[in-house]
Protein backbone atom coordinates (compact mmCIF):
# COMPACT_ATOMS: atom_id res chain seq x y z
CA UNK A 1 0.00 0.00 0.00
CA UNK A 2 0.89 3.48 -0.57
CA UNK A 3 0.86 4.59 2.60
CA UNK A 4 2.95 2.33 3.82
CA UNK A 5 6.20 2.96 1.49
CA UNK A 6 5.38 6.60 2.02
CA UNK A 7 4.89 6.90 5.83
CA UNK A 8 1.92 8.70 5.05
CA UNK A 9 -1.68 8.79 5.52
CA UNK A 10 -4.43 8.13 2.79
CA UNK A 11 -7.65 10.53 2.69
CA UNK A 12 -10.89 10.24 0.55
CA UNK A 13 -12.81 12.51 -0.62
CA UNK A 14 -15.59 12.62 -2.19
CA UNK A 15 -17.43 15.73 -3.50
CA UNK A 16 -21.02 15.41 -4.18
CA UNK A 17 -22.96 18.30 -6.88
CA UNK A 18 -26.22 18.36 -6.14
CA UNK A 19 -27.85 19.30 -9.28
CA UNK A 20 -31.76 20.40 -8.82
CA UNK A 21 -33.87 18.51 -12.00
CA UNK A 22 -35.43 21.93 -13.39
CA UNK A 23 -38.87 19.16 -13.41
CA UNK A 24 -38.63 19.14 -9.99
CA UNK A 25 -39.43 22.27 -8.70
CA UNK A 26 -43.04 22.15 -10.36
CA UNK A 27 -43.95 19.14 -7.80
CA UNK A 28 -46.06 19.91 -5.19
CA UNK A 29 -44.65 19.73 -1.40
CA UNK A 30 -41.05 19.10 -3.12
CA UNK A 31 -38.46 19.63 -1.28
CA UNK A 32 -34.95 20.72 -2.39
CA UNK A 33 -33.17 20.48 1.35
CA UNK A 34 -34.35 16.89 1.48
CA UNK A 35 -33.13 15.97 -2.11
CA UNK A 36 -29.52 17.25 -1.40
CA UNK A 37 -29.49 15.83 2.07
CA UNK A 38 -30.29 12.48 0.61
CA UNK A 39 -27.38 13.16 -2.17
CA UNK A 40 -24.93 13.63 0.41
CA UNK A 41 -26.15 10.53 3.05
CA UNK A 42 -26.30 8.04 -0.45
CA UNK A 43 -22.79 9.66 -0.99
CA UNK A 44 -21.32 9.66 2.62
CA UNK A 45 -22.63 5.70 2.32
CA UNK A 46 -20.65 4.42 -0.61
CA UNK A 47 -17.31 6.73 0.50
CA UNK A 48 -17.50 4.71 3.44
CA UNK A 49 -17.94 1.08 1.98
CA UNK A 50 -15.10 2.19 -0.11
CA UNK A 51 -12.91 3.45 2.86
CA UNK A 52 -13.96 0.36 4.85
CA UNK A 53 -13.33 -2.33 2.09
CA UNK A 54 -9.42 -0.99 1.31
CA UNK A 55 -9.02 -0.47 5.10
CA UNK A 56 -9.17 3.45 5.34
CA UNK A 57 -10.34 4.98 8.28
CA UNK A 58 -13.35 6.48 8.53
CA UNK A 59 -12.19 10.02 9.93
CA UNK A 60 -9.81 10.05 7.13
CA UNK A 61 -13.00 10.34 4.88
CA UNK A 62 -14.03 13.71 3.76
CA UNK A 63 -17.80 14.64 1.80
CA UNK A 64 -18.72 17.48 0.42
CA UNK A 65 -21.19 19.45 -1.81
CA UNK A 66 -19.96 20.42 -5.20
CA UNK A 67 -18.40 20.32 -7.59
CA UNK A 68 -14.50 18.60 -7.73
CA UNK A 69 -13.31 21.66 -9.48
CA UNK A 70 -14.37 23.39 -6.06
CA UNK A 71 -14.37 20.57 -3.16
CA UNK A 72 -10.38 19.39 -3.83
CA UNK A 73 -9.05 22.52 -4.12
CA UNK A 74 -10.49 23.79 -0.55
CA UNK A 75 -10.49 20.49 1.15
CA UNK A 76 -6.01 20.29 -0.12
CA UNK A 77 -5.56 23.81 1.90
CA UNK A 78 -6.72 22.17 4.96
CA UNK A 79 -5.17 18.64 4.69
CA UNK A 80 -1.85 20.03 2.88
CA UNK A 81 -1.28 16.63 1.28
CA UNK A 82 2.37 16.03 -0.78
CA UNK A 83 0.22 14.44 -3.37
CA UNK A 84 -3.39 14.13 -4.65
CA UNK A 85 -4.50 11.35 -7.13
CA UNK A 86 -8.06 11.50 -8.86
CA UNK A 87 -9.89 8.92 -9.89
CA UNK A 88 -13.73 8.66 -11.51
CA UNK A 89 -16.65 6.38 -11.16
CA UNK A 90 -17.14 7.30 -14.40
CA UNK A 91 -15.22 6.11 -17.12
CA UNK A 92 -11.71 4.56 -16.06
CA UNK A 93 -8.99 7.61 -14.71
CA UNK A 94 -6.51 8.13 -12.34
CA UNK A 95 -4.71 11.19 -12.44
CA UNK A 96 -2.08 12.28 -10.32
CA UNK A 97 -1.60 15.91 -8.88
CA UNK A 98 1.50 17.47 -7.37
CA UNK A 99 0.16 19.71 -4.82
Amino acid sequence: MLSTITGGEIHLVNSAPVLLPAIMLEVPNYAPEIYAENILKEHKKRLLEFASAHNIAHENCHIAEGLPDDVIPALCKNLKPQAVFIGSAGPKMINFVQC
